[in-house]
Order: structure tokens, then sequence, then C-alpha cells
């Protein structure tokens, strides 16, 4: 024999009222009479909309009060400043950082300039002293032809005097830098073909050739001087 439960409305009627008197006990009072009118899962997700907006109100109203105190114009001058001053800071300290770059360059390049400048005048000077040197050798086998073992004396301190002027030439390679090196071997050069053939009797026909080579490496060397001393250094 089946038995249906019987329920009381007023039974039901509670049941339904204590459990949303319950859900309705976090909810504000307007609110009471709305919840009524939804089942508990409904009211749960109202609750949960409810609570979530209750948050953004909480955050907007933190972040209102913020945003007026940053939108103040005092606030926007002293904020503008500080950047200002960073910057200007930042600015100033790599100017000067720059400048003592350029200061530490100029300083490094004035001293080797100081040396280059000494190095070449001591290899000018050696190239005009044994010049004169050699030219006095010419001069005095010019003066005495008859006498053999002076002239093979004279050839062989030629030889000398050029090659000590040449390895001054060598050593200074990087100061004179390589038109001047060049210049200066290529005079040498002219020098001893021309000195040795007048030493040992050519034609002075013959030696025409050979004295203007000498001539013109000797101009060649002196125009590169002159630009050097004018500050053109050549390289």
């Amino acid at each position: 024999m089946n038995h249906q439960e019987t329920f009381s409305p007023d039974s039901s009627t509670s049941t339904t009222q204590e459990s949303q008197s319950g859900l309705n006990s976090k909810i504000d009072v307007p609110f009471i009479g709305v919840l009524q009118q939804f089942t508990p899962e409904e009211v749960s997700k109202i609750k949960s909309l409810l609570g979530e907006n209750s948050k953004k109100s909480k955050w907007q109203g933190f972040v209102g009060p913020l945003g007026r105190f940053t939108s103040h114009a005092f606030v926007l001058l002293f904020a503008g400043f500080v950047f200002t001053g960073l910057v200007a800071t930042y600015l100033s300290n790599r100017y000067t950082t720059q400048q003592q770059e350029l200061a530490a360059i100029r300083s490094f390049s004035d001293e080797l300039n100081k040396m280059r400048v000494q190095r070449v005048g001591e290899v000018w000077e050696r190239l005009d002293e044994e010049e004169l040197a050699i030219d006095e050798l010419l001069q005095q086998a010019a003066d005495d032809q008859k006498n053999a073992t002076s002239a093979n004396d004279r050839v062989s301190e030629v030889i000398k005097r050029i090659h000590a002027a040449r390895v001054l030439v060598s050593k200074n390679r990087f100061w004179l830098g390589k038109q001047i090196f060049d210049k200066a071997n290529d005079y040498l050069n002219a020098n001893i073909r021309y000195s040795i053939r007048k030493l040992t009797g050519t034609s002075e026909e013959e030696l025409k050739k050979y004295l203007l080579e000498r001539n013109t490496a000797k101009s060649d060397v002196e125009q590169v001087r002159e630009q050097f001393l004018r500050g053109r250094g050549a390289v």
C-alpha cells in the first residue's frame, strides 16, 4: 500500500522562508523582498554578483581620489620638476663623461705629435748631415783623382754613411709615415747611385742622369718636409 507523504503548506512555506532568511542574512534589507521571488541557486548567483560589484566599488573608491590627486596642478608641476631634474642630471653627466674622453684623446694625440715631430726632425737632420759629408768626399775625389787608395776609402765611407742613414729611417718608420718614409728611401737610393758612380770614374755625361735623379729625390723630400712643418703632416 502506497503511502504518500503529505506536506502542509505552512511547513513548506516555513522551510523556504528559513532557507531564504539564511541567505538573506548577508544581503541588505532593500533586497530581501526581491530575493524571495528566486530559488536558492538564483539567490546565490545574485549574491556573487553583488559581492563583485562591492569589490569594484571599493576599488573605484580608492582609484577615484588617487586620480584626482595625480591630476592636481601642483602634483603635475612637482612631477615635471623631478623628471626635468633627472633628465638634466643624466645629460650633464653624459656631457661631462664625453668631455673627459675627448680631453684624454687630445692629450694622447698631443703627446704623439710631439714625439713624431722630434723623430722626424732627427731623420731630416741626419739626411742633411750625411749629404754634406758625402758631397765633401765627392769633392775630395774630384781634387785628387790619381789616389786610388783614397778613392776606395771614400767609396766605403759613402756606403757606410748611406747605410747608417737608411737604418735610422727604417727605425723611425712608424713616426715618419708611409709618404716620408718612401721619399727618404728614394733619396738615399738616388744619392748612393750617383755617389758611387762619381767615385768610380763614370763619365760626366752619364753622371748627369744620376745627378738629376738625386736632385729630384731631394726636392721631393724638401717638399714633404715643408708640408709637415706647415702642420699638414704627411702620412
